[in-house]
């Protein structure tokens, strides 16, 4: 049950399609064509930080200020995504370039030395 500090805050389809997902960890989120409302409850920091916010013109309103956190929440999903997708494809590569060998560190280092020399 929300709290004194409870702020209800109007959500755009995209929003509320990223909301459904994590509440209910499905593909297959409900999708909306209109606004909606929802409540969400805050810590009193939270809440003083959204007012002086938009008290000091940073934000025309709370819903603004929601929808700009859930746009950047979007953008840090989309990449971590794609830092996944990049770490696959090269655990994929590693594995397709052929067994791997076994090293001691002064194999290792002798190896690095002779690729310093080569280089110059």
């Amino acid at each position: 049950m929300p709290g004194d500090d409870a702020i209800a805050f109007v959500v755009d389809p995209a929003q509320q399609y990223l909301l459904d997902f994590v509440s209910r960890g499905s593909v297959e989120a409900m999708k909306t064509s209109t606004m909606r409302t929802l409540t969400v409850s805050l810590t009193p920091h939270q809440a003083a930080m959204m007012q002086a916010a938009v008290e000091n013109g940073g934000y025309a309103s709370n819903s603004e200020i929601v929808r700009d956190a859930l746009r950047l929440w979007e953008q840090r999903e989309e990449m971590r995504l794609l830092e996944l997708a990049r770490l696959k494809q090269a655990y994929e590569e590693g594995m397709a370039s052929g067994a791997g060998r076994v090293l001691d560190g002064t194999t290792l280092l002798g190896e690095l030395k002779a690729e310093a020399r080569e280089r110059g």
